[in-house]
């Protein structure tokens, strides 16, 4: 399974709330704790208050969504852009459907790899009604039940840029 990282999205730290949206960036380092200057509500609501592990919280570094899923949401009539639902990067090539907790990932070239595993789907909050008006009126934690993306951990960090390749590696 292969395809190419369709956008990379961060939101800055300094901006508090739900860390939604991201904000599109040409490169980011992604560290074991997740992108450089990315600002992550479980990070800083749920670990931070110790409520979770750092096992946990690293087991979240990185959120994944595909550009496939995004165009699904799109026919179905919602506005959705790359990183409204907080996702760090949106895979292009990659069926939403194919991804698997374990799942691992090399992003990039030989040269500069970064390796991430998939962890948990993402569980659908409140804070997509809360901040994304198109979804004011609907119930945004029904409607992406079992579609609104994955975790990931890092397991080997480096340089991610828009346009790098993604091959599923064993």
């Amino acid at each position: 399974m292969h395809g190419e990282i369709h956008s990379l999205n961060i939101k800055n730290r300094q901006i508090c709330g739900s860390g939604l949206p991201k904000d599109s960036v040409n490169r980011a380092y992604l560290s074991l704790e997740g992108f450089e200057g990315d600002f992550n509500h479980f990070r800083n609501q749920r670990y931070e208050k110790g409520k979770h592990s750092y096992e946990k919280f690293l087991s979240r570094a990185v959120s994944i969504y595909t550009h496939d899923m995004i165009n699904i949401l799109r026919e179905e009539g919602y506005p959705v852009s790359e990183g409204d639902l907080g996702e760090n990067l949106t895979f292009k090539g990659i069926p939403y459907n194919l991804l698997k907790s374990g799942h691992k990932f090399r992003l990039g070239c030989e040269f500069n790899e970064v390796i991430i595993e998939l962890t948990e789907s993402i569980t659908p909050c409140k804070n997509l009604e809360e901040e994304l008006s198109y979804f004011k009126k609907l119930n945004p934690v029904s409607l992406l039940l079992n579609r609104r993306g994955w975790y990931a951990r890092v397991l080997k960090t480096g340089f991610v840029k828009r346009g790098d390749i993604v091959v599923e590696v064993s």
